[in-house]
């Protein structure tokens, strides 16, 4: 039988990671929080797994941590996946500037979602592990 070794809950949405390194997500999020693929916001209260894929192999996490809108995962390889709003880069992929004072009320309503990342990315590189609490 599976028991939850991480639970991470915020007011709009949760994620569950197993004992067996394998992480559900259900609730709402316009940011991509759940990582369940473009453009999916909510679950209506059903579970659902997250996907992490490496070229040989499904990905066993062993942490998850989660921002205001977004997340992160820690692989047992010491890699990491991100997913969410990355408005400000904080899922690891730099930005391209956007000049949104110029842009009418259309067409910033259409770059609103160009920066949120919907499904897990790995960051690279990887991260060494030290020990449970300290990362390189």
């Amino acid at each position: 039988m599976l028991s939850a070794h991480f639970l991470v809950i915020t007011g709009q949405y949760k994620l569950i990671l197993y004992d067996n390194g394998r992480v559900y997500s259900w609730g709402v999020s316009s940011k991509g929080c759940l990582g369940l693929g473009h453009n999916v916001m909510q679950t209506k209260d059903q579970m659902q797994r997250i996907k992490f894929k490496n070229d040989e192999k499904d990905e066993f996490i062993t942490e998850i941590k989660a921002g205001r809108s977004h997340v992160l995962a820690l692989t047992k390889g010491g890699e990491i996946y991100a997913w969410g709003d990355n408005s400000h880069s904080q899922v690891g992929i730099i930005n391209r500037i956007i000049h949104r004072s110029k842009k009418s009320k259309k067409d910033k309503d259409k770059d609103k979602n160009k920066n949120i990342i919907w499904s897990p990315n790995k960051v690279y590189p990887p991260c060494e592990v030290e020990d449970q609490h300290t990362y390189k």
